[in-house]
């Protein structure tokens, strides 16, 4: 049961970071117009050149879809290669896909989370609850409405998923 629910969790994680990082760069911010030109002395030469900073994690370059392809649509047959249409239809919710997965990334942090934005449906069935001498409880049956969405999350394969999202990260910038 525990197993099942973590890999909900991760599949969420990772659906709402994608999310958050696409939303959070594609905000539309628009960038700060520059201060005033002001005249100041030459700043001294520097003694040593600083040392390039190391990047600890690089991003390949990505592979960017063909120039008549859609970023949305790369990213939906990517997807719809990895679990099916029906299933792709029946957990994610339609376009923008995107831009739904950095707008969820990008709530995270706030203290309430906008699932009309959510790249993810609610998983089908009631939430089962059981009656204890304590009171309400989580039904031990209800790990079971997640079973058939774990085991299609659990079906993909992760370097297919790592190609689908490098070849969207630049629309996520």
């Amino acid at each position: 049961m525990r197993k099942i629910l973590a890999w909900v969790v991760l599949a969420v994680a990772v659906i709402a970071l994608v999310i958050g990082l696409n939303y959070y760069y594609r905000s539309g911010r628009v960038p700060p117009s520059p201060p005033p030109a002001v005249e100041s002395p030459p700043p001294p030469a520097p003694a040593a050149p600083a040392p390039e900073p190391q990047t600890h994690y690089p991003v390949p370059e990505a592979q960017p879809p063909a120039a008549a392809v859609n970023p949305e649509t790369a990213l939906h047959e990517s997807l719809q290669a990895m679990i099916g249409a029906a299933a792709l239809g029946q957990y994610l919710r339609p376009e923008p896909l995107l831009r739904r997965i950095v707008a969820t990334i990008d709530e995270l942090p706030r203290r309430d989370v906008t699932l009309r934005l959510s790249p993810l449906r609610p998983i089908p069935g009631p939430f089962a609850v059981s009656e204890t001498a304590e009171g309400m409880r989580i039904s031990e049956r209800n790990p079971e409405r997640y079973e058939a969405a774990i085991r299609i999350f659990e079906s993909v394969s992760p370097g297919a998923l790592v190609s689908a999202y490098l070849r969207v990260y630049p629309e996520l910038q």
